[in-house]
């Protein structure tokens, strides 16, 4: 799979397309409640289309170690690594920007899913951005309940936010989402994030997330938030 990943980007580079082509990478992390931590390196190809879009396509590598809590009520550590591929469409105008999203995963004990993500921003004046969206992941998997049979669960959100410079070289973002799967389990996040640019393109973020669900036997607690990306 990572092979495949990296001759999709390699072709993509190469693409004989209208504007610029240009290489991202990072690695980005979370850690907290349920004895989380997700690693996650990255890398990706940006194709300018006109002037004001562009086509994305990405490559992450989730690497997941967390505990759950067992038929038996023993908590039971569990890890799992993830190969996510996305092709993803900008769009900027003057006042508003959007894109959407089309991710497949696969990985661990036979994990598959698909996701769209779609978004749009709101210029409300220099340095403010306002956004609001829509997520929906669709996975067969027993990643989440590896002593119950194999099925296919679809969670969907709708998440919003701010963007803030407050000055060139740092970035606020506050956010929120709320969720909903079809085992009816719900949830709600809110979460802060600082992003320092010392000098682009480099970004690095510092977030802080609280987290909840209806469901006992998944995540719920406070989580720390890491990011090193290069954007462009």
């Amino acid at each position: 799979m990572k092979t495949v990943a990296l001759i999709l980007m390699m072709a993509a580079a190469a693409s004989p397309l209208v504007s610029e082509t240009v290489l991202q990478a990072g690695a980005e992390s979370i850690l907290g409640s349920n004895r989380m931590v997700l690693w996650t390196p990255w890398m990706g190809v940006r194709q300018g289309l006109t002037p004001s879009s562009s086509l994305l396509f990405k490559c992450y590598f989730h690497n997941l170690d967390f505990s759950y809590v067992d038929l038996e009520g023993q908590e039971v550590q569990r890890k799992a690594h993830l190969l996510n591929l996305t092709a993803a469409y900008y769009r900027q105008a003057p006042s508003r920007e959007y894109y959407g999203a089309l991710s497949y995963l696969a990985g661990t004990d036979g994990y598959s899913a698909l996701a769209l993500d779609t978004g749009y921003g709101f210029h409300l004046r220099e340095g403010t951005i306002l956004e609001a969206g829509f997520y929906m992941l669709t996975e067969s998997s027993i990643l989440w309940l590896p002593e119950e049979p194999r099925r296919r669960i679809t969670t969907a959100s709708l998440k919003g936010g701010m963007r803030l410079k407050i000055f060139p070289w740092l970035h606020l973002n506050p956010r929120a989402a709320v969720y909903r799967n079809t085992d009816g389990v719900t949830a709600a996040m809110l979460a802060v994030s600082l992003v320092l640019v010392p000098k682009s393109p480099l970004y690095i973020s510092l977030g802080y997330s609280r987290y909840a669900e209806s469901a006992d036997y998944r995540f719920r607690g406070d989580y720390l938030e890491i990011g090193l990306n290069y954007y462009r």
